[in-house]
């Protein structure tokens, strides 16, 4: 179980990632853009994302054991890595933490550098900086939203090096705060992401009143 939160959760900051990334390849390529070659290759990162994370994180069930203790009564999580697996494990808590915050940030910059230079093609009467000033201001909103998912995400990392086992019966707050951490980032990307864009809320409310048409016009025929 532990397994699959860790690479769900991983997962979903993955493909955050590649859509951050197609966002620059979009916005770079312009009009040659193309849609159905880019859905194309989605399919097969996304395939590639979810079969290289959970592989990467295999090595987690197969050396945790759960032992009886009776004299105390209680169950344990029992958990043997070798120094190698051990340096394995930690490089990658580490690298499904960072890697996918980092392209992310990058990639809003370059989306903000990119966006900047074309509005300077159109409009020369501004300066590059002027232009690029305009840019981070329209889409800062993005660029905190990452910092501040960074920030709540954190604890996840942090605890992950605390400790590797859990009792079954005694200082469960530790891990179960851990658990319940780990799923803010994904509930607060619609509030960070959706509601301060203007673009991405006008998407949301019509699609919002499209499905509530789509109801109407079933209960209707019904």
């Amino acid at each position: 179980m532990d397994m699959f939160l860790k690479s769900f959760l991983a997962i979903g900051d993955w493909l955050t990632a590649c859509v951050a990334v197609e966002r620059v390849v979009a916005i770079h390529v312009g009009v040659k853009f193309n849609k159905i070659k880019s859905k194309k290759i989605a399919k097969w990162i996304i395939f590639g994302v979810y079969l290289l994370t959970l592989t990467s994180y295999i090595h987690d069930p197969v050396h945790r054991d759960l032992l009886e203790d009776k004299e105390e009564e209680r169950k344990w999580c029992v958990i043997r890595y070798s120094s190698p697996m051990q340096v394995f494990a930690s490089f990658i808590n580490i690298i499904h933490f960072l890697v996918p915050f980092s392209i992310n940030v990058i990639a809003i910059l370059f989306i903000i550098i990119l966006m900047a230079r074309q509005k300077l093609k159109v409009s020369e009467q501004e300066t590059f900086k002027e232009h690029l000033w305009k840019q981070f201001h329209q889409h800062k909103h993005r660029l905190f939203s990452s910092f501040i998912l960074i920030i709540i995400a954190m604890p996840r990392l942090i605890i992950s090096f605390i400790s590797q086992c859990m009792k079954s019966a005694q200082n469960p707050w530790l891990y179960l705060s851990g658990y319940f951490i780990s799923f803010i980032p994904p509930l607060l990307v619609f509030i960070l992401y959706v509601l301060p864009s203007e673009f991405y809320r006008k998407e949301f409310d019509e699609a919002t009143i499209r499905i509530k048409k789509s109801i109407q016009h079933r209960f209707r025929r019904a």
